[in-house]
């Protein structure tokens, strides 16, 4: 589908999220926009987390936002369906509830980022960074993240059913807290590193790689 983007620069976004606005459907930002260096980021930072955005929460659906730089960012609840967000930088960031079916987060940084109970479902997330990520509750049914990185990510209900991982890495990470591991493509590829399963997992991840290596099995399995 085409459709026409409404241009918008770093500035502007700052200062329409300070006055409330919550539109910022179908735009398009700058390459690499560096939210971070403007003078009132932080202050940005800090009027966001004031706010309670279940009710109305930030629209950027169908937004192009390549390449984005805002470390840190408060946004629970995003309206984010088919958000384009390659390689951007969402370091530490709060997008607990977020909707980013569809969204386009492939090299993405969300190192450290809370994503409890986001939705992921068809999103492009290849190579992409969620090291240490809270992705408890988080839905990635039929998401790409072939080279993603999950090492030591929270992954409590963490629901993997038809998502491609191919390559993805899972080093110091606890997969105890998953029940659609067995749903999930491609995961005999992928990359363990003193990695926490079940017995039943340990049993079922044996049986389709070949091996046990790098696996750490315990004793019971999280409900």
């Amino acid at each position: 589908m085409v459709y026409h983007l409404e241009q918008i620069t770093g500035s502007k976004i700052i200062e329409e999220l300070l006055f409330g606005v919550r539109d910022l459907f179908k735009k398009q930002c700058p390459d690499d926009c560096d939210l971070s260096s403007y003078e009132h980021y932080q202050e940005l930072l800090e009027y966001l987390q004031s706010q309670n955005f279940e009710q109305r929460p930030v629209d950027v659906r169908n937004s192009y936002f390549p390449g984005l730089i805002a470390p840190g960012l408060y946004l629970p609840y995003l309206r984010g369906d088919a958000v384009y967000l390659k390689k951007a930088n969402l370091r530490n960031a709060n997008l607990d509830h977020a909707a980013l079916n569809g969204a386009t987060v492939i090299l993405a940084h969300l190192d450290d980022a809370t994503l409890i109970d986001a939705k992921f479902k068809g999103a492009y997330c290849q190579g992409a960074f969620f090291i240490r990520a809270n992705l408890d509750e988080a839905y990635f049914g039929g998401a790409e993240l072939s080279g993603a990185d999950l090492s030591g990510a929270h992954l409590e209900g963490t629901n993997f059913s038809g998502t491609q991982l191919r390559n993805a890495k899972f080093e110091d990470s606890d997969l105890t807290g998953i029940t659609t591991l067995e749903r999930a493509i491609n995961i005999n590829s992928a990359i363990f590193k003193k990695t926490k399963v079940t017995p039943a997992q340990e049993e079922f991840l044996r049986r389709i790689r070949g091996t046990s290596d790098g696996l750490e099995v315990v004793g019971y399995l999280k409900r």
